[in-house]
C-alpha cells in the first residue's frame, strides 16, 4: 500500500521502486530492508509536476502502516513547503527526506536542514 499527501503547493507520495539499503532490494539478503522512495511534486499554474531532483529513496520500510505513511508524508510536505516559503533550497529539502525514518517527528526534519 502506498500513500500520498498534499498541500496547495506540494504533494508527496511513497512509491515502491524495489529499493533496498544498497541499491536494488535483495530479498535473499536477510540484512536488506525493502524501502520506499518519496516523490515530491510542485503545483504551478494548476499543474502538478515532479520538481528537479524531487525523488529520493528513504529509510522508510514498505511495510510501514498506511497511518504512519500519511503522518510522515504530511510532515515531509510541510517541511518542503516551509523551506521554499523561507527562500531555502527545495532540492536540499528533498535530499533531507532521504534520511526519513518511520519514527521521525517534525523536529527530525530540521536536523541538518536546507
Amino acid at each position: 500500500m502506498k500513500s500520498k499527501t498534499r498541500t496547495p503547493m506540494f504533494k508527496a507520495e511513497f512509491v515502491d521502486c524495489d529499493e533496498g539499503l544498497a541499491g536494488e532490494f535483495d530479498p535473499e539478503d536477510k540484512t536488506d530492508i525493502h524501502l520506499f522512495r518519496v516523490d515530491v511534486q510542485a503545483q504551478t499554474d494548476g499543474q502538478w509536476a515532479t520538481i528537479e531532483n524531487g525523488s529520493t529513496c528513504t529509510l522508510v520500510p514498505i511495510d510501514t502502516t498506511e497511518k504512519e505513511q500519511k503522518r510522515l508524508l504530511g510532515l515531509a510536505v510541510e517541511y518542503v513547503e516551509r523551506i521554499e516559503r523561507e527562500g531555502g533550497s527545495v532540492k536540499r529539502a528533498v535530499e533531507r527526506l532521504s534520511w526519513m525514518e518511520p519514527w521521525w517527528n517534525a523536529e527530525d526534519f530540521e536536523q541538518g536542514a536546507a
